[in-house]
């Protein structure tokens, strides 16, 4: 909620201005199932939902990986951000990223990466 945000902005605003702050929305900021209205008040809030950018030669590219579970609520979006992926994938190939990080608030796993999803 605003009073949340609100709060958190004012810790976050006495760490100092050198560290970067990145938010990974999750499912409590745009709900189990995300719409575009819940996406649109997390980047009111924080910024964009999914974004890249470069470290140090490493090219680290943030999700919202919440769609993945269930992008019914708001498919467009969805399909906007896989397309976007797919093109921040070839770019950081093509421009020689050492290595590549994602970021998402859920992990993909937690045993490995054949598991069925629940």
């Amino acid at each position: 909620n605003d009073f949340q945000n609100d709060d958190f902005k004012k810790v976050w605003s006495k760490v100092h201005q050198d560290i970067a702050l990145v938010c990974v929305c999750g499912n409590h900021d745009v709900g189990n199932r995300p719409t575009s209205h819940s996406i649109q008040r997390f980047r009111d809030a924080f910024g964009d939902d999914y974004l890249a950018f470069w470290t140090n030669g490493t090219y680290n590219i943030v999700l919202n990986n919440v769609l993945f579970t269930n992008p019914t609520g708001a498919p467009d979006i969805f399909e906007e951000q896989l397309g976007w992926l797919e093109e921040r994938l070839r770019y950081a190939k093509d421009h020689g990223a050492s290595m590549i990080f994602v970021f998402g608030h859920h992990p993909w796993f937690l045993y490995n990466e054949r598991e069925d999803v629940e």
